[in-house]
């Protein structure tokens, strides 16, 4: 199975490996007013959401289990 319209203008392959894609989401529309401020700063320092697309055909095969992707998130303090 092959799905052609992954990418568009607020998204992106931004590094592909055989069968593997990163795709890049370079604006996320999904905002809340929850979490707006967060996502605005985050845009600023060019932080964007990634998933990975990997194609499965009679050549490709992939093997996933639970929990095997972890974010890593990093907290930056001034200290004043």
């Amino acid at each position: 199975m092959r799905i052609e319209n992954l990418q568009n203008e607020n998204r992106k392959y931004a590094k592909s490996i055989e069968n593997f894609h990163v795709l890049e989401y370079v604006q996320d529309a999904s905002v809340s007013p929850m979490n707006a401020m967060n996502e605005y700063f985050m845009s600023k320092m060019h932080v964007r959401r990634r998933q990975v697309v990997i194609d499965i055909d009679k050549d490709h095969s992939a093997v996933i289990q639970a929990g095997a992707m972890n974010i890593i998130l990093y907290a930056v303090m001034k200290v004043i």
